[in-house]
């Protein structure tokens, strides 16, 4: 078979038998664009693998970044040994960082020993979450992992199970006295089965159940109204609950 001459080789755009019918040139239809790839499924919040942290607040000189949203520029806190007691400089974080502090939080006229009370003044003066001024104690902003802001079951992790808190819900005396009243309330709120916090007041976004911060925040919340308000019996029953659904006390509502 003779060679083909260089115009005679087949071409990509032309038919290799040169008796076929050259395509009608016209113009180009435009390409189709790609597909977009199909949505990626929603990510789970990791399942935490330990307990709810706690503040690590010792009783020594200290002086510690607020990680609060809004006042975490130049607001700290601590421990003075000098006045025996817990202390907050709250500024915002527009304020003048030269000028006196917005809140300041002193225990020179009444002495803050419990961190639950400063934890709790916090609160009052900043208006903001429980559950944010916790983490923001905590030694870092993201020291909480991001599964114990999603309610589970167990409560939390070590914690009692709903079907636990349940049966303990049921057991429970109906008596009228404060503490009764408190763990009947921090039981029914654990469940889901009422929108407010015992103590605290606060409620869970979109009703439902607490997360496992929430509750921890919440028995911080109970231990602090045992020495700031005259509810202390509501608050004891509120933190005995509480405290046992986290699975940090054995000693049962």
């Amino acid at each position: 078979m003779a060679e083909r001459k260089w115009w005679q080789r087949p071409h990509p755009s032309r038919p290799d038998d040169p008796g076929q019918a050259m395509p009608a040139r016209g113009p180009v239809a435009p390409a189709m664009p790609a597909a977009p790839p199909p949505p990626a499924p929603p990510s789970q919040p990791p399942t935490p693998t330990g307990p709810v942290p706690e503040p690590d607040m010792p009783q020594r000189d200290s002086v510690k970044p607020l990680w609060l949203p809004g006042w975490e520029a130049y607001s700290t806190w601590g421990y003075d040994t000098g006045t025996g007691s817990y202390y907050a400089q709250l500024y915002r974080d527009e304020d003048d960082r030269d000028a006196k502090p917005r809140h300041w939080i002193s225990g020179t006229g009444q002495s803050i020993q419990h961190p639950q009370v400063l934890y709790m003044r916090i609160a009052l003066a900043t208006r903001a979450p429980l559950t944010a001024v916790y983490e923001a104690l905590l030694k870092s902003p993201t020291a909480v992992a991001a599964g114990h802001r999603y309610p589970m079951d167990p409560i939390a992790p070590g914690g009692r199970t709903l079907a636990e808190i349940r049966h303990q819900l049921g057991a429970a005396r109906t008596g009228s006295s404060g503490y009764e009243q408190g763990s009947r309330m921090a039981l029914q709120w654990l469940l889901g089965e009422v929108p407010t916090a015992p103590c605290s007041g606060a409620t869970v976004p979109d009703g439902g159940r607490p997360s496992p911060l929430a509750v921890a925040a919440e028995a911080w919340a109970a231990t602090g109204a045992i020495y700031m308000t005259a509810a202390k019996e509501l608050a004891a029953g509120a933190e005995t609950a509480l405290l046992w659904a986290l699975g940090t006390s054995t000693t049962a509502p």
